[in-house]
């Protein structure tokens, strides 16, 4: 967990953005309140923080919580980082060569 500053920690979560209850607003304020990747592993543990303090802290509450992180994490997995890669392999060329390996054996 990225400990930062009760000064910074004061200044991402006071964005006006986050009155707008839609998904371009809490995207917006997210976003811009974020200088780096501690930031918005603050405001991630923030929010998980209010979720439990409104449902509780209970296994089936923690288990969903992981859950919608790991779902989050799949998904930017998909959408983001597996275009991105097929395109510097594209660029670049492979690091692996996979035809050689498949075609190895012990």
């Amino acid at each position: 967990m990225p400990y930062i500053t009760y000064k910074d920690r004061t200044e991402i979560l006071s964005h006006d953005d986050c009155l707008q209850n839609n998904r371009l607003g809490i995207g917006k304020a997210v976003g811009n309140a974020c200088r780096n990747g501690g930031d918005f592993q603050y405001i991630l543990a923030v929010a998980i923080q209010q979720y439990l303090e409104n449902t509780g802290v209970r296994y089936q509450n923690c288990q969903d919580i992981m859950g919608a992180l790991t779902g989050a994490q799949a998904e930017f997995i998909r959408c983001i980082v597996s275009p991105y890669e097929d395109q510097k392999i594209t660029e670049n060329g492979p690091v692996y060569d996979v035809e050689a390996l498949m075609l190895s054996t012990y």
